[in-house]
């Protein structure tokens, strides 16, 4: 896909990587990245013009020591069938999406480790909204339930 600007209307990158149709999208304000889900089951972070973003420079901005290849591009794979919703949680950065077996789950994609896995809905979650300064992450799903749940210590604020 392209990105576009807002001030000029013109193209500024592209987006390319996934071996499937990109589901979602959203713009990581923390991180001053793209995040996209995949029908692929990956979950992706790019940079404001569309290149990959890297992990090393993910892991500097969260203060993270590790090792990792050069050029290593922000990517996890998880096992479901499919992406429902997309969000990203304001004051830590962290993935929350949607999945196929209706389960909510809170991703550290620096980490590339799954940090809560929410279970309640009958139905696959359409709407995820992280109210970071009350702790709660709230879900509308297809099984005509909105569900308020406590964000994990680490998970929003610092």
């Amino acid at each position: 896909g392209s990105v576009w600007s807002t001030v000029s209307f013109a193209v500024v990158g592209e987006i390319r990587g996934h071996s499937a149709e990109v589901s979602h999208v959203k713009w990581n304000a923390l991180h001053q990245n793209w995040v996209t889900a995949s029908e692929d089951c990956t979950i992706r972070m790019w940079g404001e013009e569309g290149g990959p973003a890297l992990k090393a420079d993910l892991l500097k901005r969260q203060g993270l020591d590790r090792q990792v290849d050069e050029g290593e591009d922000v990517l996890i794979k998880l096992d479901t069938e499919g992406f429902s919703s997309l969000a990203v949680e304001p004051s830590q950065g962290h993935v929350i999406v949607g999945l196929s077996d209706a389960s909510v789950v809170i991703i550290d994609m620096a980490r590339e480790i799954v940090l809560q896995v929410y279970r309640g809905h009958r139905d696959v979650a359409r709407s995820i909204v992280c109210v970071a300064d009350k702790r709660q992450l709230i879900t509308a799903g297809w099984d005509h339930s909105i569900r308020i749940w406590s964000l994990p210590k680490g998970a929003a604020g610092r």
